[in-house]
């Protein structure tokens, strides 16, 4: 490896810890701006994280039915309605957050690991919600979620 090329990847790597470290340090504002979002609008908040797992099913319905809607914001309801997914899980089974590549880009995206289920592989809290929104029918969202975990 040449000296540009691996200053090439430590300047990516840099970038990758410090997108993470604000995605983490941002999550509970995010969240909580989120919420009183959907207030104004006429919604119900959000359930804290810590105790969203018992609810999951109704929250994460509600959240599909208003990104199914549209509109100009879907890109950053989406992102903020998995960013909601990943909490829950990280309070529910453990875990943390890390930038997990995805692709032959490179191109990282947060995911949980470490988290207690069976396996051991990254829980993409933004890939399951998108499996959530593209389904025909609409499963049991927890049963799908732990599906997911033990993959």
């Amino acid at each position: 490896m040449t000296d540009v090329n691996r200053e090439d990847d430590e300047a990516f790597d840099d970038l990758k810890a410090e997108f993470l470290e604000e995605f983490i340090e941002h999550t509970v504002t995010e969240l909580e701006m989120f919420s009183d979002e959907l207030e104004r609008r006429g919604h119900a908040a959000l359930p804290s994280p810590e105790h969203g797992w018992d609810g999951l099913d109704f929250t994460l319905s509600r959240l599909i039915a208003l990104l199914d809607e549209g509109g100009e914001e879907e890109d950053l309801m989406q992102y903020s309605s998995a960013r909601f997914l990943g909490e829950v899980v990280r309070h529910r089974f453990g875990g943390e957050w890390s930038c997990v590549e995805l692709n032959e880009n490179g191109v990282p995206e947060p995911m949980l690991v470490g988290h207690g289920m069976e396996s051991k592989e990254p829980f993409n809290p933004f890939a399951a919600l998108a499996c959530l929104r593209a389904s025909a029918e609409r499963p049991d969202i927890r049963a799908f979620v732990e599906q997911h975990l033990k993959r």
